[in-house]
């Protein structure tokens, strides 16, 4: 298994995506180079930097949370954003948070929207690994995927 958090830490400079806040105060507890992002795509908003500007570009249990247009409007916006990887981690299909997590949906952005089997991710570039029974509800277990992409091999 590829051990992502040693290989990126490398880099200085990592920017971490999500939409909800509460999410983003966790990643300054893994490291203090961690730029933790708010990012409210779902509205359209391109986000305020040139392209190129971080190393590492990375979104965790995020993407599920958006309709699949908005998606693959993030996963553009991140490429552009990244000189070396963009990672994405996302739970293997569609994982209905109303009847897994239902104690923490509190918001629309908490609700899942998509499912992901590892073809979407392969299907634009990315290297896939998916881990098994990643996420456990009750008796229901969940795979995960990593996907992760070398913006330098491929074209923006």
């Amino acid at each position: 298994r590829l051990d992502f958090w040693k290989y990126i830490e490398k880099y200085p400079i990592k920017v971490a995506l999500d939409a909800n806040k509460h999410y983003l105060q966790d990643w300054l507890k893994y490291s203090d180079t961690w730029l933790p992002l708010w990012f409210f795509c779902d509205m359209g908003v391109k986000l305020p930097f040139v392209e190129n500007s971080f190393d590492v570009v990375i979104g965790t249990d995020f993407l599920e949370h958006f309709q699949e247009n908005t998606v693959i409007f993030i996963i553009k916006e991140a490429e552009l954003l990244a000189k070396k990887y963009v990672i994405w981690f996302t739970p293997r299909g569609f994982l209905d948070t109303e009847i897994y997590q239902s104690e923490y949906v509190a918001t629309s952005l908490d609700k899942h929207k998509i499912g992901f089997e590892p073809e979407f991710f392969i299907e634009r570039g990315y290297k896939v690994e998916v881990i098994k029974n990643m996420h456990n509800f009750g008796n229901v277990h969940f795979d995960a995927i990593w996907a992760w992409r070398d913006v330098l091999e491929g074209n923006k």
